[in-house]
């Protein structure tokens, strides 16, 4: 048997507070005072004055134990009484499931190559899923979509079908990661719940950008757990690009207004790129200008 929400010392700290107030009110509303009447038909001559005197036993000690009762009753639902150890009290985990844009690259997994074409998200489904199934029955799991923004999906919640369900339609955005701000919501979202603390997880490539100092809140975090997704890049580009220009007009002699058509040369594209690390060379067809297209030789006016 053990309190959820305050430890015993508070318990009894708040219990007997609230106690000794409540027996002080009793005794000063039942003691005997001087009362002001609007007429004379109720006073008595005396030649000294009236001593009060407070009892010194209780009149009604039940009405005052019910009272006691009551309010021990009302901190201990605060308190939120519970049977059993602390340790098999449920605890409360977050599930940050990533969603920016590069969730929907290609994935190079096994499974892609027998299930056909998959996506990182498909992947992140997959790990998401196998961890709230890993979970004890009696645990709670929150939801949280991370771009941009961390949106929160759903709340402390134990129905693994739902979770299920918004896992699955889960789909990635058009925003990158904000991995910091998803961390911060999370630890904020387990601080404000009065359950047991328990596990902080992120399913997803980790793809930030440099302006983030994930490392340092990490670091912080001590019940973080990571499902890494995999996601081998390789990416192409251009490297190079070159040009042969050629000259379809030439001046005629001295005289700048007076020119003449040479002969065009055809031009030369190539482009050098590739994965990276690699260099490769992709040559274009030559090809001549026509008229009408960009470089085609005009008649002069």
């Amino acid at each position: 048997m053990y309190l959820l929400n305050l430890s015993l010392a508070q318990f009894l700290a708040l219990f007997g507070t609230v106690s000794a107030t409540l027996v002080l009110l009793y005794l000063l509303d039942r003691s005997r005072r001087r009362q002001v009447v609007a007429t004379l038909r109720f006073w008595v001559a005396a030649d000294q004055p009236s001593v009060v005197q407070r009892r010194k036993r209780i009149r009604q000690p039940l009405s005052l134990i019910l009272q006691l009762l009551s309010l021990l009753l009302l901190l201990l639902a605060i308190a939120q009484l519970r049977f059993g150890t602390p340790l098999e009290t449920p605890r409360d985990h977050v599930l940050i499931l990533d969603t920016s844009a590069w969730m929907a690259a290609s994935s190079k997994s096994p499974a892609s190559l027998s299930q056909g074409p998959r996506t990182l998200m498909d992947d992140a489904h997959q790990k998401a899923l196998a961890y709230v199934k890993s979970t004890p029955a009696a645990d709670r799991i929150m939801l949280v979509r991370a771009d941009a923004l961390a949106t929160p999906v759903t709340g402390f919640e134990s129905n693994r079908r739902k979770l299920a369900e918004a896992i699955i339609l889960s789909r990635p955005g058009s925003t990158a990661l904000n991995l910091e701000q998803a961390l911060a919501f999370a630890r904020k979202s387990q601080a404000l719940d009065s359950g047991r603390l328990g596990e902080i997880v992120y399913a997803g490539p980790g793809r930030i950008s440099q302006q983030q100092t994930l490392l340092e809140t990490a670091s912080q975090i001590k019940n973080l757990r990571l499902l890494p997704v995999a996601d081998p890049v390789e990416n192409c580009g251009f490297i190079r690009h070159h040009q042969e220009l050629w000259r379809p007009f030439q001046a005629r002699g001295s005289d700048s207004g007076a020119w003449r058509l040479t002969r065009g040369r055809a031009q030369a594209h190539s482009t050098s790129g590739g994965r990276s690390g690699d260099n490769v060379r992709v040559p274009h067809a030559r090809r001549r200008p026509t008229r009408g297209q960009p470089g085609a030789p005009r008649r002069p006016a």
